[in-house]
């Protein structure tokens, strides 16, 4: 009770408890430079993935729903020429 809890933004670096007498400094950091390009490239190898996934599986379904507009085109067509012959017969 009454100590502060220090959170870290790292995920390396567990939280703290101190004393609020034991408090010497507060910094708020804005920006950090580095080098370290890493983590910044994994994520953007996994996101060309997950989209060139993603463009594949579109790829599919189209071409799914284009042989499927195919083959609903060809059995209307179909119908309608069978309506023809009977309309043509005579009774």
């Amino acid at each position: 009770k009454g100590c502060l809890i220090l959170k870290s933004d790292n995920a390396h670096y567990p939280d703290q408890r101190i004393q609020p007498d034991e408090l010497k400094e507060i910094w708020h950091v804005q920006a950090k430079l580095s080098s370290d390009f890493d983590s910044a490239a994994r994520a953007l190898r996994a996101e060309r993935a997950t989209h060139a996934s993603t463009s594949e599986a579109l790829n599919k379904m189209n071409k799914a729903m284009g042989r499927l507009m195919a083959l609903v085109e060809k059995q209307n067509t179909a119908s309608k020429d069978q309506r023809r012959e009977g309309d043509s017969n005579p009774r």
